[in-house]
């Protein structure tokens, strides 16, 4: 079992309520909340120029699109970035990202903002390294994001 780590309580002075210190014990140890995941898949070739983007290039990326969310004062989710490979038969692989957000316990964010944020990640992706389509998944949906570029 785990033992929550007990912080000074900001609405007293120097001390340690007692409200504060049950809840802690509460939500780290009994009360798990229900877990969420969204997880975002990306090719590594930018479409346009044709090279291949690094894993370095995308933490740039999704750290400069967080920062721009936090500096909004919109929802902010920290992101898992594995790389994968995705297989077409015989003749074609390509390297490519997987994304994840999770409903992380010590900061509660609604399961709708996960998403939207996850979506609007995945459009901010395809724009900046010019990806022709970008899936993002949970638990119970799949969404294909594609360009407009030919379109516009």
């Amino acid at each position: 079992m785990t033992t929550p780590r007990l912080m000074i309580c900001n609405h007293i002075d120097n001390g340690f309520c007692h409200d504060c210190v049950e809840f802690a014990f509460k939500r780290l140890v009994h009360e798990p909340i229900a877990s969420y995941e969204v997880k975002l898949f990306l090719g590594s070739i930018h479409e346009e120029r044709k090279w291949r983007f690094s894993k370095h290039d995308l933490i740039r990326c999704v750290g400069e699109f967080q920062d721009a969310k936090q500096r909004e004062n919109r929802p902010f989710c920290p992101v898992r970035i594995e790389e994968t490979v995705f297989v077409s038969g015989t003749e074609y692989d390509e390297t490519g990202w997987i994304c994840t957000v999770i409903q992380y316990p010590r900061s509660y964010i609604a399961r709708k903002d996960i998403w939207q944020f996850m979506l609007d990640l995945a459009d901010h992706l395809l724009d900046k390294f010019r990806q022709n389509r970008i899936c993002v998944m949970d638990d119970s949906t799949v969404i294909m994001r594609e360009n407009t570029r030919d379109n516009e």
